[in-house]
């Protein structure tokens, strides 16, 4: 692994490199790529979303009308605190992947991945992590308990990726 912006942890003789970057999904900084993930596994589907997730506040639109009027621009710009796929990593990663990990992860994991879990995944496309990719999913800052949640998404990343 080339030397970066990184935090060395060593863990049950593995090595953990922390690493904050660009070109992550692209460029192959190690052999396991941790992605944040949503619950169904599905990349970022959605034409745009809340910056943090939907809520009971703010939920999910169904229809293309809501999802127009949602953004509050017309669909012509995400609008004011909205997020378009590419702009995150989970996006990212479908992106540069294309439909075989969609499809991957929708045979293994029909019923998607809980809050705070994580699954495992090849790398497909232009991915090139050669163990894979870790999908965890972490929870939003609205939920109960999100602090205790987001400890154990990090447990569980790190966990999954280590049986790889």
């Amino acid at each position: 692994i080339r030397p970066c912006h990184g935090v060395v942890v060593s863990m049950c003789q593995v090595n953990i490199e922390l690493h904050r970057v660009s070109n992550l999904v692209t460029e192959e900084w190690g052999q396991i790529l941790i992605n944040s993930a949503n619950s169904d596994l599905c990349g970022a589907q959605f034409p745009y979303f809340p910056r943090g997730g939907f809520s009971e506040d703010n939920p999910q639109p169904k229809t293309k009308e809501q999802w127009q009027a949602s953004s509050q621009w017309c669909g012509m710009e995400a609008g004011k605190d909205m997020l378009y796929p590419v702009q995150c990593i989970d996006g990212a990663v479908h992106m540069y992947a294309g439909k075989e990990l969609r499809a991957y992860l929708q045979e293994k994991h029909p019923s998607g991945c809980e809050v705070s879990e994580a699954v495992a995944s090849p790398s497909f496309g232009s991915i090139p992590y050669s163990y894979g990719i870790v999908h965890a999913v972490a929870p939003t800052a609205s939920m109960n308990q999100w602090r205790k949640k987001l400890k154990d998404t990090y447990i569980n990343a790190l966990n999954r990726a280590v049986v790889i």
